[in-house]
């Protein structure tokens, strides 16, 4: 189905709004960006789960790193990463696994932010070098005891301010019917001393040995419009919040206020 029947169908009630949409996809189908200046070309997609379709803006891709927590032998939860990172690639954005198998770390010493600059290890260095530019975060963790994996708090716990004012996503699993949900409490509120808060959704997967392949392909089709009304909830707050973590910084009212009085 070509683009402009995918978004004109069913007709849009205001004739209007139609008019408009119908110059916006001459445009798009033109090559031209809509109101979004340079970087990634524009595009129009339906909106998500509505009834009606909608022509909504695409902002410039997001940095995400996907965290996943495990590091035994014959560890199932990979399969819910991968199946989240292919989901994100899909959706456009730049994603990257940070697997505690690949990126080995001790137990923690110090801190990424109390080395000098360019004087961490190479691994932290290398991990950094990720989540610093990174516009989120998306946690993949099982249940260890009713907790967190070791391997994925030391991970989390080597870094602090490259997460702040970005969000977190919680993706829990189990290999039982709870999908984690004890250990994702607990996260939540790591993840939000670590000053990356998650965002109110999370997506459990119960029984994971059973819901992918190895690769990350879902058992269950439907897992694709599962995942999608979270990761629309993700995104949301990610874009948002980056869009402020790039304003130029202005001084308050009370800042001013303040260098008045001294002045005087």
């Amino acid at each position: 189905m070509a683009l402009r029947d995918l978004l004109m169908e069913p007709p849009l009630p205001d004739p209007a709004v139609e008019a408009s949409a119908t110059r916006a996809l001459d445009l798009i189908e033109d090559g031209a960006s809509v109101g979004l200046g340079s970087g990634r070309a524009a595009a129009a997609f339906v909106a998500r789960g509505a009834r009606r379709p909608v022509l909504t803006e695409v902002l410039m891709p997001l940095r995400l790193v996907v965290v996943y927590g495990s590091v035994r032998s014959a560890r199932q939860g990979i399969r819910a990463a991968r199946f989240v990172v292919d989901e994100c690639r899909t959706r456009g954005h730049e994603v990257t696994l940070i697997d505690p198998l690949e990126y080995r770390l001790p137990l923690l010493d110090r801190m990424y932010k109390e080395y000098p600059k360019g004087q961490a290890p190479e691994m932290l260095e290398r991990l950094a070098a990720l989540i610093v530019p990174a516009d989120g975060v998306v946690v993949v963790s099982g249940e260890y005891n009713h907790s967190i994996p070791p391997a994925l708090s030391n991970l989390l716990d080597h870094f602090l301010e490259e997460g702040f004012w970005k969000p977190s996503a919680i993706v829990r699993y189990s290999a039982g019917a709870f999908g984690g949900v004890r250990a994702a409490m607990q996260l939540r509120m790591m993840l939000a001393e670590l000053g990356t808060v998650s965002i109110p959704s999370m997506f459990p997967v119960p029984r994971v040995q059973d819901a992918f392949a190895e690769d990350g392909t879902p058992t269950d089709p439907t897992m694709h419009e599962r995942v999608r009304k979270f990761l629309d909830e993700f995104e949301w707050y990610a874009e948002a919040l980056r869009t402020h973590r790039t304003r130029p910084k202005e001084r308050s009212a009370c800042e001013a206020e303040a260098l008045v009085g001294k002045s005087g």
